[in-house]
């Protein structure tokens, strides 16, 4: 996400450290991914980590869409950048060739003339 090197402060960290994940490594990751795109500056807080114990469900919908929104514009502008070209736009998200195809593919992004 071109942010630089982050690191967690000690709340966020707290917060991680107290936080019963019932999912597994992959809600970590998301969790993380999430903390990285909210972050301002180089520190990611425990504000910037949205931990909750039950997802209340017309509050979370607002935040996956915003943030769905945010991963979109992320990939149309890598791919427009890139000329269309996943392989490139994978290495500038910092991501792999195949994670970026999923995410092609969940969030619906049509194939444009990127030229």
């Amino acid at each position: 996400y071109d942010k630089g090197k982050l690191h967690l402060n000690n709340n966020a960290l707290v917060a991680l450290e107290n936080y019963h994940f019932p999912g597994n490594i992959r809600e970590l990751e998301n969790i993380l991914e999430k903390a990285v795109i909210l972050a301002e500056g180089n520190e990611i807080t425990a504000e910037s980590i949205s931990l909750r114990a039950k997802k209340s469900s017309k509050n979370e919908l607002k935040a996956d869409s915003g943030l769905a929104d945010v991963e979109k514009r992320m990939i149309e502008n890598a791919l427009r950048e890139n000329k269309g070209s996943i392989k490139k736009s994978a290495i500038e998200l910092g991501i792999t060739y195949k994670t970026l195809q999923y995410r092609i593919k969940k969030i619906g992004i049509k194939k444009l003339n990127y030229k």
